[in-house]
């Protein structure tokens, strides 16, 4: 189930919209107000769970567009998506500048930005990639999916996924090398080294963005393991990848 967190002033959506998110009926939508206290909260909010998206409605004031930066830069991972009834020109080379890319706005917006969630989710980087998944999807392996898309990654490990799915971590590990066809310590080094893939070198993004989500505690802790895995560093690879 994918996770959305819908950011406004009131912390409430818009009045004509109450049933917006009733096209999305399996997502999990957290309404929040913007401010100080907010950020705090929602640095807990990102900690203990995983937030697939961001959608603000908030006006575009020097204070608000503060927060959003803030937000940009803190959770570097998460879309953000503007979604209000107009944008202006200007307002909108603004949004591009932070690096807000999505924008949602004018007649229709509604089902709009339902499509643009969908297809983002399509695309999200939390989304196991196919060559990972078996071929028949029974009631555990969707179980697992879920579990890996909606948690951190440092919850990522036999003993909270036995808790989640109430089984025992032998029941789990054997359930888990019998659908997969590998155990669970190997696939989930190949997610992990997917996820590390897609971020680095299809998304351009840098390590320091990147290292707390792959649940590193620290940008050396990663480049010492890239280093390892990898036999070169993280800058070379990056240099060969790009054909310089």
């Amino acid at each position: 189930m994918p996770r959305l967190l819908y950011l406004s002033s009131s912390g409430l959506g818009l009045p004509d919209e109450d049933h917006l998110f009733d096209y999305l009926p399996d997502w999990d939508v957290i309404y929040v107000s913007a401010g100080v206290e907010t950020f705090k909260n929602l640095s807990l909010i990102f900690k203990e769970r995983e937030i697939h998206f961001i959608v603000f409605t908030l006006s575009l004031s020097q204070g608000n567009m503060d927060f959003v930066i803030d937000l940009r830069n803190s959770f570097p991972l998460v879309p953000i998506i503007y979604y209000a009834p107009n944008l202006h020109s200007k307002d909108f080379q603004l949004l591009l500048r932070i690096g807000i890319k999505n924008c949602v706005v004018g007649d229709g917006r509604q089902l709009l930005l339902i499509q643009t969630l969908r297809e983002l989710w399509e695309k999200h980087w939390k989304r196991i990639p196919k060559k990972l998944m078996p071929p028949l999807q029974t009631n555990f392996i969707k179980m697992i999916v879920e579990i890996i898309q909606n948690e951190p990654i440092k919850n990522l490990n036999i003993r909270f996924i036995a808790q989640k799915m109430r089984m025992s971590n032998d029941q789990i590990r054997e359930a888990f090398k019998k659908q997969f066809g590998q155990n669970f310590r190997t696939f989930k080094q190949a997610l992990l080294d997917h996820y590390e893939t897609h971020l680095l070198f299809k998304k351009g993004l840098k390590p320091g963005k990147i290292y707390s989500a792959l649940n590193y505690q620290n940008l050396s802790a990663f480049s010492r393991s890239f280093r390892i895995r990898h036999g070169s560093s993280w800058q070379a690879t990056m240099r060969l990848q790009n054909g310089s």
